[in-house]
């Protein structure tokens, strides 16, 4: 909170309560303990009441609905320039749609820039953020930054998120008990007490997008690094699975095709399912599980181990009821462990499944 006050200071008094009053103690409190199924409400409440914030931190949320992907392609449309500035026309029309809902200062700009007479390669690079911005790749310029107030772009000083995590980090991290990268499933993460070493805290909403989640502590989820630092970096995140909302595991996700001689595998093809959930689906295609599974030769030998000890064992005269699965020193821990401390389980359990014919279904951790 005094940090809040030194921000605003020097701003007009109807500024200062504003900003003093949305977030006042009690609210901050809130935010900080906000559960994970209320941080998306907290988002649009926030940009609702401060759009100017919404604008300068998130531009890819206000500008998602401008849809140049959908306009007509060359077929009765003119070329060249006639062409570019139906596209510009287009998108002016759809900007003047959302600065209908309040008088947005950097759509504004971007309209005057659209109707302006700069160049039409300015125009068309100007287009082609616009178009990115569905995919939440929209970034603001140095010179389109300046244009904000000094309080909005110093406003992220205020949630110091590397006091939160030197204070709750560790025991964040202890108390969910993840071995496994909550969002792939697949790459390993561990705490190392010996050499003070934790796993990444990622922030679900991006930290940079939303500063004021950057301390709530339901947003602070322990990933692994390819998930957290190349796959998703600084999306939104907006309408996709939150690990502590949705779980991954709730039904089935995998499909395998394969080829065998009867006692071992010839070929084998892994695809996912889609999900019933769009969350869910936005997920799969965010940290790219599609490609993780089916280009995973880890996973693929495990397949074939699981299909070649299946032969083995009905050359034994063994039965297959999910009691007698369940007990193979070979699948007992993934079959029996929670999914939080299995690689690959929800993988694992479908294969055998697929297999053995077996009903298993992924152990969900009590948290």
């Amino acid at each position: 909170m005094p940090q809040l006050r030194l921000l605003v200071k020097d701003e007009p008094y109807a500024l200062q309560k504003r900003v003093l009053t949305y977030f006042s103690t009690a609210a901050l409190t809130s935010i900080v303990l906000a559960p994970a199924d209320k941080l998306e409400k907290l988002i649009f409440d926030v940009s609702e009441a401060f759009p100017e914030l919404l604008e300068y931190y998130c531009p890819a949320l206000l500008l998602e609905s401008v849809d140049l992907v959908s306009l007509p392609d060359s077929e009765g449309l003119p070329s060249g320039q006639k062409r570019l500035e139906y596209w510009v026309q287009e998108a002016i029309v759809q900007l003047e749609g959302i600065k209908k809902s309040r008088p947005f200062r950097y759509v504004e700009s971007l309209i005057e820039f659209l109707r302006s007479d700069v160049a039409p390669n300015k125009k068309r690079r100007m287009l082609q953020r616009l178009s990115a911005a569905r995919q939440g790749r929209y970034k603001l310029s140095v010179k389109e930054k300046a244009m904000f107030p000094g309080w909005v772009k110093n406003f992220w000083t205020c949630f110091d998120f590397e006091q939160v995590s030197a204070a709750f980090g560790l025991s964040l991290c202890e108390y969910l008990e993840l071995a496994i990268c909550p969002y792939c499933a697949v790459e390993e993460i561990g705490i190392y007490k010996a050499v003070s070493s934790r796993p990444d805290l990622d922030h679900f909403y991006p930290r940079s997008r939303f500063p004021y989640l950057a301390v709530s502590l339901y947003n602070l989820i322990p990933s692994g690094v390819v998930c957290n630092q190349k796959s998703k970096k600084n999306h939104p995140m907006l309408m996709h699975a939150h690990p502590h909302v949705q779980s991954m595991d709730d039904e089935a996700l995998f499909l395998f095709d394969y080829l065998d001689n009867g006692s071992s595998i010839l070929s084998l093809n892994i695809r996912l399912r889609s999900q019933s959930s769009p969350c869910k689906n936005n997920n799969i295609e965010r940290f790219r599980l599609a490609r993780i599974y089916e280009q995973s030769a880890t996973l693929s030998a495990w397949f074939s181990s699981v299909f070649e000890l299946k032969g083995v064992l009905a050359q034994l005269g063994m039965e297959f009821s999910d009691d007698d699965v369940k007990k193979l020193p070979f699948l007992k821990n993934e079959l029996t462990k929670t999914s939080n401390l299995v690689v690959a389980q929800q993988f694992k359990v479908e294969a055998v499944n697929r297999i053995f014919d077996t009903s298993f279904q992924t152990l969900q951790q009590d948290v």
